[in-house]
């Protein structure tokens, strides 16, 4: 019998810009983007566990975590992606941002 068992879990993450995910990345502040390709994006926390986001099944997986830490840190990249593409929105319609509270944004055109 062995003595250890290794458990992959994986939640399923829509993505559409690649480069826009690098972004939400670099503002989560513990988190660092350590490889990246058109199907595939390898990201560590500064504990050195790994997620593997495959962009062509649109899933999230990692051995580190359980289903509910790996469910919220993909709840904490959305949210970050999110932010990333308003703000890429608002640049290219030239419109104002502004920050209502934590997770509510507010566009206005002038």
């Amino acid at each position: 019998m062995p003595c250890y068992e290794i458990r992959t879990i994986s939640v399923e993450f829509k993505i559409e810009n690649i480069e826009l995910l690098k972004k939400a990345i670099e503002k989560i502040n513990f988190w660092s983007l350590k490889n990246s390709s058109d199907t595939m994006a390898i990201i560590r926390d500064d504990n050195h566990n790994r997620i593997v986001i495959d962009f062509k099944n649109s899933k999230v997986s990692s051995e580190a975590y359980s289903e509910k830490e790996l469910g919220a840190r993909v709840n904490q990249l959305k949210q970050s992606y999110s932010e990333i593409v308003i703000g890429e929105i608002a640049k290219k319609q030239k419109w104002i941002q502004k920050k209502i509270s934590e997770r509510k944004f507010q566009l206005q055109r002038f």
